[in-house]
């Protein structure tokens, strides 16, 4: 297994522990701590870690994940559902800043409120040391999108006919 894909791995693992087994389990620990130490290779180098997601494929440190374990394939399921474009590890990150990580990654209101509570919420949790980054609408289709329904719209309210067969 390649360095990116087993730190991946890791990470998705120590996201599983917390779903496994209760808040102070040796196992949770453990899975923070291997997924640290598995991290420290790319702190020497940069001063934060970053994975995420570039056109719906999990990428670690610009390595692309094709072959996902179905944990990685969970995660990145869980990632996009967020809204979720990337997250950054920096260096200094404590154990209990990626308990609070996945806290929120799982609470309700991150399904709610998405990808800006997320950022907002792990940013205040860890004093900055992991950053999440939220996904950023394309401008240019939100344009598009904008202008075909403003189109249809005034279609619609300019063809009488319209309303004449959508009333009978």
């Amino acid at each position: 297994m390649k360095p990116a894909q087993a730190a991946m791995s890791l990470f998705a693992g120590a996201a599983k522990a917390r779903d496994l087994y209760p808040a102070g389990h040796p196992a949770r620990a453990q899975a923070v701590t291997a997924l640290l130490q598995a991290l420290r290779p790319y702190w020497a180098k940069r001063p934060a870690a970053v994975f995420g997601i570039v056109e719906d494929i999990l990428v670690f440190e610009e390595e692309p994940l094709y072959e996902l374990t179905p944990a990685l394939d969970e995660l990145l399921k869980l990632l996009l559902g967020l809204e979720i474009k990337a997250v950054h590890l920096r260096r200094d990150v404590l154990p209990a800043d990626v308990e609070k990580l996945f806290e929120v990654l799982t609470a309700k209101p991150a399904a709610d409120q998405k990808s800006q509570w997320i950022a907002k919420t792990v940013e205040a949790g860890t004093s900055g040391r992991i950053t999440v980054v939220p996904e950023t609408p394309d401008a240019h289709q939100v344009y598009s999108n904008a202008i075909s329904y403003m189109g249809d719209l005034l279609g619609e309210l300019r063809d009488p006919a319209h309303h004449r067969e959508q009333a009978s």
